[in-house]
């Protein structure tokens, strides 16, 4: 079966794809979730080091 989808169907349809494979491996793996929200939680403490909201400058 040839796929005929090109341009930017390709690419929505391939997004669609991989929305349902994570989907699928949220749903029924729980390593997939585990290390998910280990990532999740690594990023916001990252950020939250990374990004810090600086005070204003009151020095005029």
């Amino acid at each position: 079966m040839a796929n005929n989808a090109t341009g930017l169907i390709r690419i929505v349809k391939a997004a669609g794809y991989s929305w349902q494979g994570l989907r699928a491996a949220w749903q029924h793996e729980a390593a997939f979730r585990q290390e998910a929200l280990a990532a999740l939680a690594a990023i916001i403490i990252a950020g939250s080091h990374t990004w810090q909201i600086m005070p204003p400058d009151l020095s005029e």
